[in-house]
């Protein structure tokens, strides 16, 4: 098993390479790619469907009627209109012979583990129709990727890190290997499913503890990657892809601010944090997303780009305080006009919309310490956040919790986070959520000695962060 998780870190110093083929490789070392792996049952057998009492003939005409509909287009001039011809959402898997559990394991994921997908702006539905739909466009290599890796993640929510999920998961990372092999461009729909399975798989290590587990942001980049290099987000017909593209944005933008934190770049390929590093600034993937996700994560794209320690020599550049005080008008700004009354009421993704802009904000005064907002008005700030998640039943949301729950000072606001986290570790992605924990009560500690003391630690903000964040063994997933 291990093998595996050390011959996909190896094979990641591949990520420079131009091509969209080699670098679905990323994944892969010679020996993974030669790799046999055999999930007892061959490509056909996974075709995803309900067992009906169906007879053969009458079975072979469906699957040919319905692969009629799915036209899946091949062409790779990205000047022709994308249109993605799907079939009918309340049955998404074609008719076959499929093997009994992988048949549970997608309706399983149909009704429960779609819901762990970490998504911000968008019904998680949306996402898993899509993904589910993509599953059966085609028969090729990319659709079977794609197939194995919902299948992973599935089992692994299910029934946990046994040899089943792995086997899925392995499939997924050979056929990937296969497909980039093939020597010819990849089309749209193939492009589509190769960033998906990049995601599904980056899902897959977010959701279980190892050595590995940090190797999510390899697989976030990879998807990122893919999209630019085939443009996909610049397609002028691309409804159908829109749930992946601000899935694939969200998660890159999130692995900016958990990279920016991390003390331990060691521990990933030297490729990789400079790969991060070049990448930082303004995503082209912003520039093609809607208004609602582009208000929420480009603040904080904005200040993972340009915030930097109280003590380095740029804080002091006339630029650096120009653009400074820019980005908090902005914010302070977006956040009034967007904040409604405390008594009125709120849907929880207006909510969850206003508890990213207030840390993002809360992130940036403390973080810059040269910030012209008064404590009083910051305070006023934190209030407002703690008010916002007492109207939350559950929050999966790791990056505001952090923020905003760093800030907690008295034993009523800690309890509620603590409660709030408990309740939703037992519906969501826990390890995530107890690394969190974690690093709050890591902070409370560190504030209620220094009140003891009655002094104030020279650690700053950002520092104080690098040390919550650097304290997991590996990369840890904030969302």
């Amino acid at each position: 098993m291990f093998g595996l998780w050390r011959a996909t870190i190896m094979a990641t110093d591949q990520r420079f390479q131009k091509s969209h083929g080699s670098h679905v490789k990323l994944a892969l070392s010679p020996s993974t790619r030669t790799r046999k792996s055999r999930l007892d049952i061959d490509v056909d057998a996974h075709v995803l469907q309900r067992r009906r009492h169906v007879s053969p003939s009458s079975k072979a005409a469906k699957c040919q009627k319905l692969r009629a509909n799915l036209t899946p287009f091949r062409g790779s001039d990205e000047r022709q209109p994308v249109r993605f011809v799907f079939p009918p959402p309340p049955l998404p898997w074609s008719p076959g012979n499929p093997d009994s559990n992988a048949l549970e394991l997608v309706d399983y994921f149909a009704n429960v583990s779609y819901s762990t997908l970490s998504v911000l702006g968008i019904d998680a539905r949306r996402l898993r129709n899509l993904l589910l739909r993509m599953t059966v466009s085609s028969g090729t290599l990319p659709t079977f990727a794609l197939r194995s890796s919902l299948l992973a993640v599935s089992s692994l929510h299910r029934d946990g890190l046994r040899d089943l999920a792995f086997r899925y998961k392995i499939a997924a990372i050979n056929a990937l290997a296969e497909s980039a092999k093939s020597g010819h461009p990849p089309g749209a729909l193939e492009s589509a499913q190769h960033a998906a399975t990049c995601m599904l798989l980056a899902t897959f290590e977010t959701q279980h503890h190892s050595e590995s587990s940090g190797q999510w942001v390899l697989y976030v980049d990879s998807a990122k990657h893919i999209v630019q290099t085939t443009g996909l987000d610049q397609r002028s017909d691309q409804a159908e892809l829109n749930p992946l593209l601000d899935w694939i944005y969200y998660l890159d933008v999130m692995s900016w601010f958990v990279m920016r934190h991390w003390r331990h770049p060691s521990t990933l390929p030297h490729s990789t944090t400079d790969k991060i590093s070049l990448s930082r600034g303004k995503s082209p993937l912003l520039l093609n997303r809607h208004t609602s996700i582009r208000t929420v994560l480009e603040p904080i794209a904005a200040v993972c780009d340009i915030l930097v320690e109280p003590h380095d020599p740029r804080a002091q550049a006339i630029e650096y305080q120009s653009r400074l005080c820019s980005l908090e008008s902005t914010l302070i700004n977006d956040s009034v006009a967007k904040t409604t009354t405390p008594g009125s009421d709120e849907g929880e993704d207006i909510i969850v919309a206003e508890l990213y802009q207030l840390a993002t904000l809360v992130y940036l005064l403390n973080g810059s310490s040269s910030s012209r907002i008064p404590d009083h008005q910051l305070d006023g700030l934190i209030d407002r956040g703690f008010c916002l998640i007492r109207k939350l039943r559950t929050c999966e949301r790791c990056f505001p919790l952090l923020i905003l729950g760093s800030e907690a000072r008295t034993d009523e606001e800690r309890m509620l986070l603590l409660e709030l986290i408990h309740k939703t570790g037992a519906k969501h992605n826990e390890s995530s959520l107890m690394r969190v924990r974690a690093g709050l009560e890591m902070v409370w500690s560190q504030r209620d000695l220094e009140a003891d003391e009655d002094e104030y630690s020279e650690l700053s903000y950002l520092h104080r962060l690098d040390t919550v964040i650097g304290s997991s063994c590996t990369l840890p997933f904030i969302s």
